[in-house]
This record gives C-alpha cells, structure tokens and sequence, in this order.
C-alpha cells in the first residue's frame, strides 16, 4: 500500500492517489508530455482523454469502474503530443 504525500491527491484519490500523483511528477519534470487518461462525463460515463497538466490529471482522479475508451483517446491525440 502507498499513499500520496501532498492533500491535493489523497483528498481525491480513493486508493492514496499514488497513479495519479506520479503522472503529475512524470509531467512536472518532463519524463512524460502527456498520459492519457479516464474521465467521467456529467452522466458518469467514462472517456478518455490526454492529460497534459495537474488540472487535467486533477479531474481525472479517482477510480472509475467502467472500462473506458482510453485507446480512443490515444489515437486522436498522437498528433498532438511530440513523439520521442
């Protein structure tokens, strides 16, 4: 078990908020531009989108129970995000 460290993310993360802490260090020094992630939409419903900065990944914390269409995400977002 792990737990975040800064609030922000355990406040919202139901597990410790650990995944979603990492992305935001990963962005923060530049290891990763971007990740793709799960949203819930105003009906609940999972959508994946790519998250590029902490408020973006803010929004996407927490677990979600529902596959979501990720790879979606991926794809239409690969000509957006410089590839290393």
């Amino acid at each position: 078990m792990a737990r975040a460290r800064e609030e922000v993310w355990t406040d919202r993360g139901q597990n410790g908020g650990v995944v979603s802490a990492l992305i935001d260090l990963a962005i923060d020094k530049g290891v990763i531009q971007a990740a793709v992630l799960t949203r819930r939409d105003a009906a609940l419903l999972p959508r994946g989108i790519i998250a590029s900065d902490r408020e973006e990944i803010l929004a996407c914390a927490g677990s979600s129970y529902a596959s979501g269409p990720t790879l979606e995400a991926f794809v239409r977002g690969r000509g957006s995000v410089r590839e290393v």
